[in-house]
């Protein structure tokens, strides 16, 4: 398989695990400001995606490709800036808070959500060991979603 990302649109990916780190060591400080919260580094779109693959063990090709050439193909694209990369200034001017890599970030939220995060509506299995059992299974396994006040609103207004 193949999949076509832009390869000159940079930026600091950034984990909401790092995010929660760094919010976190705000929290009780006498700081103030405007702090920008980034992963430290930076990449590509197409790298993004590429390391993304490479620790899912999925076997996809990525395709660089350009923004002009990406737009050429789907037109009805938002523009992007081709260059969203941050720098945690007053992180490290204030209380030295430093984030992770990028690609350590990305590589610590991928193993949490999917091996290491156990869910109450997989009967207490993680979204990786639900996987394995659906792979295995002869008919579908089905987990129900227990129902919030957003899915009975939307039953009441929508359901016949």
């Amino acid at each position: 398989s193949k999949v076509r990302v832009v390869c000159d649109q940079f930026g600091t990916p950034t984990s909401t695990l790092e995010l929660t780190k760094g919010i976190d060591s705000l929290l009780f400080s006498d700081n103030y400001g405007l702090f920008h919260a980034t992963c430290e580094g930076q990449c590509s779109w197409a790298d993004f995606a590429k390391e993304v693959f490479r620790l899912a063990g999925k076997d996809m090709e990525v395709e660089y490709v350009t923004t002009a050439q990406y737009l050429a193909d789907y037109p009805q694209q938002a523009a992007r800036p081709a260059n969203s990369v941050l720098e945690n200034y007053m992180f490290k001017m204030t209380n030295g808070h430093m984030f992770a890599t990028w690609e350590e970030a990305i590589a610590e939220y991928m193993t949490f959500y999917s091996t290491e995060r156990i869910q109450e509506r997989f009967n207490g299995k993680t979204p990786a060991e639900v996987r394995a059992e659906a792979l295995a299974a002869d008919t579908p396994i089905q987990y129900p979603i227990p129902e919030n006040k957003r899915i009975q609103k939307y039953k009441a207004r929508y359901a016949a």
